[in-house]
């Protein structure tokens, strides 16, 4: 059995340094270590040179996008589980062999997608630990309503995951069109959706979360993602209503959600739903001087006001007009992104077992 450590870098600091160190001090005959570097930076070049190489895989790339960095680090990876960890924040050291334990216990355990701990938070006013609940149930719904429990920094995306898995997951956001910020939230959401987490009982990650505390911070990061995708600023006005299609269509219209039985379906598209509309109402980020920003009120209004009813095929369209208003070619593409994938799950359910 192998383990897979993943680090996608991009940091050229000695903390950054630091953290690639730490990960490849595990490089053994049974953890492998990938480094998967997009910093473009000659002087951290020098540094990966100094890495061990014996199970230890250094890969420099020119500068790209987060979200590829990461996927290409995960198709890198040749364990049967991916410890997922990032190169800003840190990770214990005895989480390794009780991850690695895990990990060869439910190597053949195909009801097991990934194995999870306990995690720690650190804030400016002080340090919070960080448990999820019911991620080792065998009901789906149990496991996606443990994850939204907890209303604080997706920390699940720091766990470690059956490499198909995974890989599975970050090729469909590879794939997705427009890079939104909340795809990590997809990712995690995908993950739990494949099966449940196994409780290693240790620390297994730190992170420090004292720059993210300020609400605004998290909006201006967001639009960042917007302007980097060419997404007019007001589209952030719908943030959560466009991960709350995006989950439910991934739940209840692909065939990521096929495995499921029809209760677990139905509860866990009524809980992501709920969770996310609820997000979506106490949302106050502004349009940041965009003229678009009445449109994009008018379609939450709307879509606030049919609370709990949701139709996935006319919240499509809106979503969608909203996008011809700055890009017609966006619109048509996220379109046809999920009337693929719904058609996809149609044909498998009609597909003889």
């Amino acid at each position: 059995m192998l383990l897979s450590i993943v680090m996608p870098s991009h940091g050229s600091d000695l903390h950054t340094y630091s953290r690639i160190a730490h990960a490849c001090e595990f490089a053994s005959d049974r953890i492998e270590v990938v480094i998967r570097d997009n910093s473009g930076n000659p002087a951290k070049g020098d540094f990966l040179k100094l890495m061990p190489r014996n199970n230890c895989k250094i890969i420099v790339v020119d500068s790209c996008d987060p979200f590829e960095n990461f996927a290409k680090a995960v198709e890198a990876a040749t364990g049967t589980f991916l410890f997922i960890v990032s190169d800003d924040d840190y990770f214990f050291d005895r989480a390794v062999p009780a991850v690695f334990a895990a990990a060869e216990a439910y190597e053949d355990d195909r009801t097991v997608a990934g194995i999870t701990g306990t995690y720690v938070l650190e804030m400016s006013a002080g340090s919070q630990f960080v448990n999820y609940g019911g991620l080792d149930s065998r009901d789906a719904g149990d496991r996606v309503s443990g994850y939204l429990d907890y209303q604080g920094r997706n920390l699940i995306g720091y766990a470690t995951v059956r490499r198909e898995v995974a890989v599975d997951a970050w090729r469909l956001i590879h794939a997705h069109p427009i890079e939104f910020s909340f795809h990590d939230q997809i990712f995690s959401l995908l993950n739990l959706l494949a099966g449940r987490y196994v409780h290693t009982n240790r620390l297994l990650f730190c992170y420090d979360n004292a720059h993210w505390e300020d609400v605004n911070r998290g909006a201006e990061e967001d639009l960042k993602f917007y302007m980097r995708a060419g997404i007019d600023p007001a589209f952030g006005r719908l943030h959560w209503l466009v991960l709350a299609f995006e989950g439910v269509s991934l739940i209840g219209n692909s065939r990521f959600g096929s495995r499921l039985t029809a209760s677990e379906r139905q509860r866990t598209v009524t809980r992501w739903y709920q969770t996310m509309l609820a997000r979506f109402a106490g949302d106050q980020r502004s349009n940041y001087g965009s003229q678009l920003g009445p449109h994009a009120d008018a379609i939450g209004n709307k879509w606030k006001s049919r609370y709990p009813n949701v139709q996935l095929d006319e919240m499509l369209n809106d979503i969608c007009a909203f996008m011809q208003l700055f890009s017609p070619e966006k619109a048509e593409r996220y379109r046809t992104f999920w009337t693929g994938l719904a058609k996809e799950a149609l044909a498998e359910a009609a597909t003889p077992a």
